[in-house]
């Protein structure tokens, strides 16, 4: 069975937030025209930021199974936990 992760109202505004006032802040920047060449550096880290926190929010899920266990994916991260259903009895 495979399940999203839940979020609530409180972290959803913190994160979704926080990615529109950064990606606001960088595009007022090109548009007013104070971004220069050697500006772009800012830009490219804070929308790898964005990307990465966007990523993180929407690709966050688990996974239960009897074979692998439970197996979480979130962002860049997975991993895999042994639940043991092998040998147990009521």
């Amino acid at each position: 069975m495979k399940f999203d992760s839940k979020k609530d109202i409180l972290f959803s505004v913190i994160i979704l937030g926080i990615c529109i006032f950064l990606t606001g802040i960088m595009i007022l920047d090109v548009v007013s025209g104070k971004m220069e060449t050697v500006g772009y550096w800012p830009l490219v880290l804070v929308f790898s930021v964005v990307g990465l926190l966007l990523w993180l929010y929407f690709g966050t899920n688990y996974e239960l199974s009897k074979t692998d266990g439970l197996i979480y994916r979130s962002g860049p991260f997975n991993g895999k936990i042994n639940t043991d259903w092998k040998g147990r009895s009521k």
